[in-house]
């Protein structure tokens, strides 16, 4: 079995995806895909001009023309997480350290942001 260009270019893809998932490494991860996106778009070009087929897989031409407009949203997609804060995976929602520890500093904590999210509210008295 020999390793293609594709195959190749598709672990990456997936090591990316992975990497988007641990907020340390989201920005690098978000640039490698738009670096990798960007590299083989005009391979994908080549191959809906000319029809080329991977091996013995037939790709049908319309998805060959579809996966361009498709390959440039997962651009601006990896653009725009390279640009925002890692807020949304389960990897950067952990809590600090003391709060899964100690019960008690859990509850101080939220007591505190509850204070600091009223003390912003507006006096309607």
């Amino acid at each position: 079995m020999s390793c293609d260009s594709h195959d190749l270019s598709g672990v990456f893809e997936i090591l990316g995806g992975v990497g988007l998932l641990i907020a340390r490494v989201h920005r690098a991860a978000a640039f490698g895909l738009i670096a990798l996106y960007v590299a083989v778009f005009p391979a994908n070009i080549n191959m809906a001009v000319n029809d080329i087929q991977l091996g013995d897989v037939h790709i049908p031409t319309w998805a060959l023309w579809l996966r361009l407009p498709l390959q440039a949203g997962l651009i601006v997609w990896a653009w725009w997480l390279s640009r925002s804060p890692q807020r949304s995976t389960a990897v950067s929602q952990r809590r600090p350290r003391q709060a899964r520890c100690d019960p008690r500093r859990a509850i101080d904590l939220q007591l505190a942001s509850a204070r600091d999210a009223s003390a912003s509210l507006p006096d309607l008295r």
